[in-house]
């Protein structure tokens, strides 16, 4: 109890302390991370894709469950791409001149499920990995994760990581873990807000979409529906 009490008002000497949890943390970036966990924030992120009532705690999750393939809308880690892609018009958040017919694109469950069969079980999509896995889940997300071409970058500029994020989901946690100090740029969580929100406004549906609706010469996002927090 006196250590808790010299560590809560000892502020200066412990800056990374969760009185609530009685934790101590050795960064900014672990008690950060831990104070906007489900333990301290209600989940008030709403998915925002037509069928999906879903809500998350931050941002970074919403587009986690997109990627994943589980939102009742039908998006997933292939759309999440494309539409990023599409809708980045000054690619602040994805790098310049993607060549998409050499880039090892993401996949969704229904691809590996048919191109990585193999003896009872399922193999990487990349053909010098190897790794094989007991459904077509797990190899979905191996590739995702390991071999998709990283064409994400932060929209800060002066962080050092430019290019390295395979996915949008895995520059969300990068913003979230406020690695390079983005977090608290107003320009960067505008530029990430609103990809989400071009996201959710054109977003279409398979039973629904149209050969166009990628395009991002074809449709013009409105306005940002969302406050600017992670």
């Amino acid at each position: 109890m006196g250590l808790h009490n010299h560590r809560t008002r000892s502020t200066a000497k412990h800056p990374y302390y969760c009185s609530e949890c009685r934790i101590e943390f050795d960064s900014e970036s672990n008690h950060y991370q831990h104070r906007n966990s489900a333990i301290h924030l209600p989940a008030i992120k709403p998915c925002g894709l037509p069928g999906c009532d879903k809500k998350f705690i931050h941002t970074g999750a919403v587009v986690l469950h997109w990627e994943g393939g589980a939102c009742p809308s039908g998006i997933d880690a292939v759309d999440t791409y494309r539409l990023a892609l599409a809708y980045d018009y000054e690619r602040k958040i994805t790098v310049r001149n993607v060549d998409r017919m050499r880039a090892n694109q993401p996949i969704n469950e229904a691809m590996a499920r048919r191109f990585t069969s193999h003896r009872g079980g399922y193999r990487c999509l990349d053909r010098n990995c190897g790794a094989t896995f007991k459904v077509a889940y797990a190899s979905m997300q191996h590739y995702n994760a390991e071999h998709v071409t990283s064409v994400f970058k932060c929209p800060n500029q002066t962080c050092s990581l430019n290019g390295q994020f395979p996915s949008l989901a895995a520059l969300g946690q990068h913003l979230l873990s406020n690695a390079c100090g983005a977090r608290k740029m107003q320009d960067v969580r505008e530029t990430w807000l609103g990809i989400l929100n071009r996201i959710r406004l054109n977003y279409r549906s398979p039973g629904t979409r149209s050969q166009t609706s990628w395009d991002s010469n074809q449709v013009e996002c409105t306005g940002y529906a969302e406050v600017l927090a992670y």
